[in-house]
């Protein structure tokens, strides 16, 4: 049947329909896209208004650890760091600012915030995080479960948190570069979940997971060369047990309670490492 010259004339082409929707759903982004900026510079202020920092300049340092660790350095081009180090930073702060998920997050530093395990883990899996510094924060089972579904996670520090032998064994070490577990509730018993690590090139621990195995433990992880030592609870006993460990380019140890004899043993038996004591 043939439409009557009036009707045709009063329906719109459905080219012209899809037209304007993509010219809308265009209007959209690019508004958005001019919003973004002024929205990133607001979040920056408000971050250095509790006296935290906000960076795209990856350290040098960095930089050179992420290439000689050959694990692909590609984020630097899109590297965010974001440092937080006050109870100032509380749950609440955190919604107000939507978890900071504006900025993108690949490097995260935590120090002492009043945040609940609940809270960390929502804010950690905000972000696309390639390193992730945690001193003194409230690390539970959903900041654990969180830490184990960073797919691009390469460096990790849980300084003096209180985390457990079954909760590391529940962490991505497999992908890990960088690992810092002093200060943790981690035995000797619970660094055996590092036999799967063999990424790691720099590990650093403390007394409490130095134990009778720790020596060979370390001995098969293949990339491990830089190996640090913290705390007065590190003695010249847990020193003998890296007499077996050849392949360490680098000690440092930091406050222990060991003593000249015993930097001396281990210098004799590794002359290749670099022991240093601060």
């Amino acid at each position: 049947m043939r439409m009557a010259p009036n009707e045709s004339r009063g329906r719109i082409s459905p080219v012209v329909i899809v037209g304007g929707l993509l010219v809308a759903a265009f209007a959209v982004i690019a508004a958005r896209q001019m919003l973004r900026p002024r929205e990133q510079q607001d979040l920056v202020e408000q971050i250095q208004a509790v006296g935290g920092f906000v960076t795209n300049d990856p350290p040098p340092t960095l930089a050179e650890r992420i290439s000689a660790y050959q694990s692909g350095s590609g984020w630097l081009a899109t590297y965010t760091a974001v440092g937080l180090y006050t109870s100032d930073i509380t749950g609440e702060w955190l919604r107000k600012h939507d978890n900071l998920a504006a900025l993108k997050i690949t490097d995260l530093k935590l120090s002492e915030t009043a945040l609940t395990d609940a809270e960390l883990a929502r804010f950690v899996a905000a972000h696309p995080v390639h390193v992730l510094q945690l001193r003194q924060e409230q690390i539970g089972e959903e900041t654990v479960a969180a830490l184990a579904d960073l797919m691009d996670l390469t460096i990790l520090e849980l300084r003096d948190c209180p985390i457990a032998d079954d909760q590391l064994a529940r962490l991505p070490l497999e992908q890990l570069d960088e690992l810092r577990i002093d200060g943790t509730r981690v035995t000797a018993e619970g660094m055996e979940a590092l036999r799967r690590a063999e990424r790691i090139v720099e590990l650093t621990i403390g007394g409490r997971q130095l134990g009778g195995g720790t020596g060979n433990l370390l001995k098969a992880m293949p990339q491990l060369r830089d190996l640090q030592l913290f705390g007065s609870d590190v003695t010249d006993e847990h020193l003998d047990q890296l007499h077996n460990v050849p392949q360490l380019e680098f000690i440092q140890l930091s406050r222990t309670a060991v003593s000249d004899e015993g930097v001396k043993l281990l210098r004799a038996a590794l002359p290749k490492c670099d022991v240093v004591v601060r």
